[in-house]
């Protein structure tokens, strides 16, 4: 699926890079969420003729010797080692690999002859258990903090914030009840030089181990997503209009060839003021959403008919629509123009907008324009530049009975602006996004004539006079900077004008989605492509 294709059925895409879920998890590790020390033993359950697996909370559990070596005689095997696990995006679609790297530890095992087995050990330093995981993305409850997922206090904090504030919270959780934990994938378990043997009683072991995780309460946890309700509190969570919140989330995985660690974990989202609900999911990408030179951690990307269009392309145009055919309705026979919709046709690197060219008659009205969106990397802003063409025309005539005096007016003008969303930074020193906007006009030609008769019979006066009231309504600079700056004061939801929302827009991120370990983004480098869909790099960081 063509990436920008996801924008007919979704609003606001958040890819985030492989390596930031990693850093995730080991984050975990350290907070003690995950815990990096597995022990598993091993005895056989004679009654039942059954090998029973237990996980131990410490190596202290371990039976021993008087002189601390580990007693064999009670086990038949045991595995203790320091684990660090991580995932690999290996397929694009909804499923993952978790890898269990073990970066030390010792293996334990009956080996040798069945009829005279010999206690072996061995090294685990670089063993290796890869699963592929189905993921699931479920309604989490408050009592389900540290009883179904184990969540770090400071996360725990916020999302019961969210909970109590009538938001649905979402969870995006590794489902090893569904996953057949049989099906490990041998391509990328290994267990070094011990041989094949010893690789099939390592499988049963962690088998064991992610089997527990559903029990002692599941840390395997990718990302918590936050839904919007009518019953929604956001006095907390900044002054973003309710049409950007989201209320509704599904997700995907995009697998980059050539780059894994830029292969991406996509949420899906849907707003209140666009799309409203989940309809489908979303296809599987036909390219990665991060390049290889860009230094983030995630982005987001708003569809073009939830932002740019909604807060800058349509005020826009319904100004230069209704503005000016208010001040030229009772002076000229013509229509108001086409809609939006009709009006818009793609360009290049933008759009055309022809509201009106009607050049026929004795009244004549042309309002048409174009917008480029252009980046500018090296101040980090995305430009809109207008330029637009104004033409009005009147004509007057009167039956002198030898002939017709007529007289007619024009007036035409050039104009363009640009408005440039630029990174900046509050007075916190957080980066926001805020507007600067400067228009022109040029080319302006006025002009009136009459003919002949009109000469002759000297009523023109009585003609001309007529047509030039008609042309002063002032069509100057003031009139476009006043136009402009009515497009942009527009109140959203109350809150008051875009640059308000674009100044809290950052908190979108943050009151939409929670990493595992916490913290939050902060955004960069703003940029548009040419259907006007906008995206902003995101920096994961603690905010002190």
């Amino acid at each position: 699926m063509k990436n920008t294709d996801v924008f007919n059925s979704f609003d606001l895409i958040v890819p985030i890079t492989q390596k930031t879920i990693n850093d995730q998890l080991t984050h975990l590790v350290r907070l003690g969420v995950i815990n990096p020390e597995l022990i598993i033993t091993q005895v056989w359950d004679d009654p039942n003729k059954q090998d029973v697996y237990t996980i131990l909370k410490s190596s202290a559990d371990l039976p021993k010797n008087s002189d601390g070596s580990i007693d064999s005689s009670k086990l038949d095997g045991y595995l203790d080692g320091i684990l660090l696990p991580q995932i690999s995006i290996h397929e694009s679609g909804t499923v993952v690999l978790l890898l269990l790297n073990f970066l030390s530890g010792t293996f334990g095992y009956w080996g040798g002859s069945p009829h005279n087995p010999t206690w072996m050990t061995v090294d685990m330093s670089n063993w290796k258990f890869g699963i592929s995981v189905n993921m699931d993305l479920a309604t989490l409850a408050k009592n389900d903090l540290d009883q179904k997922i184990k969540v770090p206090d400071n996360v725990q904090q916020q999302l019961s914030g969210f909970i109590d504030n009538m938001f649905t919270v979402n969870h995006l959780f590794m489902d090893f009840e569904s996953t057949d934990l049989i099906n490990f994938d041998p391509t990328v378990t290994s267990v070094g030089n011990a041989g094949d043997d010893v690789k099939k009683q390592f499988v049963f072991f962690m088998q064991e181990y992610l089997k527990s995780q559903k029990d002692a309460g599941n840390p395997y946890v990718l990302g918590y997503t936050m839904s919007a309700t009518d019953q929604s509190n956001y006095a907390s969570y900044g002054d973003v209009p309710d049409s950007l919140r989201p209320v509704g989330t599904t997700y995907n995985f995009y697998n980059d060839p050539t780059n894994p660690d830029i292969s991406t974990l996509n949420f899906a989202l849907v707003t209140k003021g666009g799309h409203q609900s989940i309809s489908t999911t979303p296809g599987n990408f036909d390219s990665n959403w991060i390049s290889p030179n860009e230094q983030c951690d995630a982005k987001m990307i708003y569809s073009h008919q939830v932002l740019l269009e909604e807060y800058f392309l349509k005020p826009i145009f319904q100004q230069l629509h209704d503005g000016i055919y208010a001040q030229i309705k009772d002076h000229l026979s013509v229509d108001s123009g086409a809609n939006y919709d009709q009006a818009k046709s793609a360009t290049a690197n933008g759009f055309s907008y022809s509201i009106i060219n009607d050049k026929d008659g004795d009244d004549q009205y042309v309002n048409n324009y174009s917008v480029q969106i252009v980046n500018q990397a090296q101040s980090a802003q995305v430009d809109l530049n207008f330029s637009g063409h104004l033409y009005f025309y009147k004509e007057q005539s009167k039956d002198m009975f030898f002939c017709t005096a007529k007289g007619w007016a024009w007036t035409g003008l050039d104009w363009s602006g640009t408005v440039s969303l630029i990174t900046t930074k509050d007075t916190n020193g957080r980066p926001n996004l805020s507007i600067t906007k400067q228009f022109s006009i040029s080319n302006v030609d006025k002009g009136q004539d009459k003919n002949s008769c009109a000469e002759a019979w000297t009523i023109i006066g009585d003609i001309l006079g007529s047509i030039l009231d008609a042309f002063s309504f002032g069509l100057d600079g003031n009139f476009f900077a006043n136009l402009f700056a009515n497009a942009f004061g527009i109140h959203i939801d109350s809150i008051g004008n875009i640059g308000v929302v674009l100044g809290d827009i950052g908190t979108t991120i943050n009151t939409a989605l929670i990493l595992p370990a916490g913290n939050v983004f902060f955004i960069s480098n703003p940029t548009a492509d040419p259907l006007a869909n906008f995206y902003l790099e995101l920096h994961y960081k603690s905010e002190h």
